[in-house]
């Protein structure tokens, strides 16, 4: 008797696209955080803006992907009704 195929999505099945999208979603998560202190300083010391509202625009840039995202994430696999874009999963068994 065949197993039915895993509805389970691991890693390792995952399409080398995914892998080159996580990989430049990394870069950029460590890009921002290399930025982000200096742009405090660049708005307080060159663009003259007081400490507080330095603050809020760094603030803002770090906290809005947390309001964004969940939704983005939401519709897109709502549109592809939680599948992978080429993605197919391995048949398990013998």
């Amino acid at each position: 008797m065949d197993a039915p195929p895993s509805t389970v999505l691991r890693a390792r099945d995952l399409p080398a696209a995914v892998w080159r999208l996580e990989a430049g979603s990394l870069l950029n998560a460590i890009g921002s955080g290399f930025v982000l202190p200096f742009s405090f300083i660049y708005f307080h010391d060159v663009r003259g803006f007081s400490l507080g509202v330095s603050g809020l625009i760094t603030a803002t840039y770090s906290f809005a992907p947390l309001l964004g995202t969940p939704g983005a994430g939401r519709r897109d696999l709502d549109r592809r009704r939680g599948r992978v874009p080429g993605h197919r999963p391995r048949r398990r068994g013998p």
